[in-house]
């Protein structure tokens, strides 16, 4: 059998879903879109509000308070680092997205996990998954 029969027909079938959903989903995408673009832009202007030694003091002292002193000297002199290397803007703007990216997996996975510690069925579907 000459595969180029499958990979074709995969091909087509791919691309016209592809479309209907692009063509019908385009308002979903958009609002989606919008919000995440929106907590990133709110995020980014809070990180850039204060100055380096501001940012620099608060991650030290949450790597001190959460994890102990050596991981909040290292954070704090990490960011100090990157602030000297001229990098300031380019690592607020990759802090933004961690911490957007973290927001969006909390709304998404606490309520999931509570929908599967109440329905059986629905945490077996998702245990193979995690």
């Amino acid at each position: 059998m000459d595969i180029s029969v499958i990979t074709d027909t995969f091909d087509a079938w791919t691309d016209t879903t592809l479309g209907w959903i692009s063509d019908n989903g385009e308002w979903l995408f958009e609002f989606i879109r919008s919000v995440l673009e929106g907590t990133y832009d709110g995020v980014l202007w809070l990180l850039q509000l204060a100055p380096f030694y501001v940012i620099a003091i608060i991650a030290a002292l949450l790597g001190w308070r959460l994890i102990n002193a050596l991981s909040g000297v290292l954070a704090g002199l990490a960011l100090v680092f990157c602030a000297v290397m001229g990098l300031w803007t380019e690592t607020m703007s990759t802090l933004a997205l961690v911490i957007t990216a973290t927001i969006l997996a909390l709304f998404v996975g606490i309520p999931i996990g509570i929908v599967a510690g109440f329905v059986r069925s629905f945490d077996r579907f998702l245990e193979p998954v995690l």
